[in-house]
């Protein structure tokens, strides 16, 4: 056998899985002071997938020491920096304190869908957004989410509950979301001519654009004016309101 194991990622759902060496790097490379951008082009991963991973949604919890995970060789590229690596734990921690007292002010209001049995819970925020819940089976066929059990985890900030009378595998329809060349178009000022740019950071589909559509818009613009500089100010917020109309989201696979 020549040469170590590979470490590529595996791509599930669409949406592709970081190892626990890819997750550690990215953090590291972040301590020592690589823009979101540089991470990307370096790791070889798309923006959205840093930025899940800086800001704690990459679906693991990291408990421990990066440079655990990682090589020799890269450790001594990348020295440990003031013990940064170690507060991994401590942010984990701070994180799940913070979602808890997000909890506390949530508020539930029923989503409009074409049978009117999906609720959402949602944290209060000032949004005319419509949050739509979708999840794929092993065949890659889309339908509708499942109930969650209430000592379910929180996952992007919303808790999907289905009425008791829906059936789980109900089909949801493809016409729900539009294709890309259509969203692009239907914005404010025809931005199509980002498409491309849009690809080559792995967000080509308007599922996978629309899966990061409820982060902060604070966080939207930092990731867009980094991941795609070549947006104007006012594209970037015709696209972040066309994004948020679209408030998508996605169950991926946790363990």
């Amino acid at each position: 056998m020549d040469g170590p194991a590979p470490t590529s990622s595996a791509k599930k759902g669409g949406r592709i899985k970081l190892t626990r060496e890819e997750r550690s790097k990215i953090r590291i490379l972040s301590d020592h002071g690589l823009s979101g951008p540089q991470i990307s082009e370096q790791s070889k991963r798309s923006f959205a997938a840093v930025y899940n991973v800086l800001n704690g949604r990459s679906g693991a919890d990291d408990d421990g020491d990066d440079y655990d995970f990682v090589s020799k060789e890269f450790k001594e590229q990348f020295p440990p920096l003031q013990k940064a690596h170690k507060r991994r734990k401590t942010d984990h921690n701070v994180t799940q304190s913070a979602s808890t007292h997000e909890e506390e002010g949530r508020r539930e209001r029923r989503s409009p869908s074409t049978d009117g049995s999906l609720t959402v819970a949602i944290q209060s925020r000032p949004s005319s957004t419509k949050e739509v819940n979708r999840s794929k089976d092993s065949s890659g066929v889309r339908n509708a989410a499942r109930p969650v059990a209430s000592s379910s985890r929180q996952r992007a900030g919303l808790v999907i509950v289905l009425d008791p009378d829906i059936k789980p595998d109900t089909e949801v329809k493809p016409s729900a979301l539009p294709t890309m060349d259509k969203f692009l178009a239907s914005l404010d000022h025809d931005l199509t001519v980002i498409k491309g740019a849009l690809e080559e950071q792995d967000l080509g589909t308007t599922e996978k654009l629309f899966a990061i559509a409820h982060w902060p818009d604070d966080e939207l613009h930092k990731v867009l004016r980094e991941g795609l500089p070549m947006l104007t100010v006012a594209q970037r917020y015709m696209l972040i309101k066309g994004m948020k109309k679209y408030d998508v989201v996605t169950h991926c696979s946790r363990k």
